[in-house]
């Protein structure tokens, strides 16, 4: 009678606990090596430091001088594309807008920014080349700019 009872209890908790520990998509232990801080110490060369995070939910906030604590600007972004190459390497194609803070959608609109992102098979840095104009199909096109990036 016992051994009975612990089975129906079995089978009453497993489902449960199955679903309590059922992973959501975009929650936070993502796979993606896109999510987290990045920083750029020679950011165009002069003593700033540029250091942004990408999240999970699409947002962005990102921070232009050293030493600050709070963000310069925030954005939005939307993964239009990803992929892996053969070498490990994650790509994805960005679709990014954003202002300075307080965010002003208005002004987010009229700033877009298509980027290609190139993230090494460890995760830890980060190259990314931007245009005005349409996505870079490869690094040094359109006249965009790059930049190379470290998970902080």
């Amino acid at each position: 009678m016992l051994n009975k009872r612990i089975q129906i209890a079995v089978c009453w908790l497993l489902p449960l606990l199955a679903m309590a520990c059922a992973t959501v998509t975009g929650a936070a232990g993502s796979a993606e090596k896109l999510y987290g801080t990045w920083a750029n110490k020679e950011y165009f060369g002069t003593y700033w430091t540029h250091t942004f995070t990408w999240y999970e939910n699409g947002h962005e906030i990102w921070y232009d001088q050293k030493d600050v604590d709070s963000p310069t600007g925030e954005g939005r972004f939307v993964i239009d594309r990803k992929w892996t190459d053969k070498d490990g390497y994650a790509w994805y194609r960005l679709l990014e807008s954003g202002s300075y803070v307080p965010y002003n959608e208005e002004v987010a609109k009229a700033n877009q920014l298509y980027s290609l992102v190139r993230i090494n098979p460890q995760g830890d840095v980060a190259e990314i080349e931007g245009s005005k104009a349409d996505w870079p199909e490869a690094f040094g096109e359109l006249g965009g700019t790059h930049f190379i990036y470290y998970r902080q």
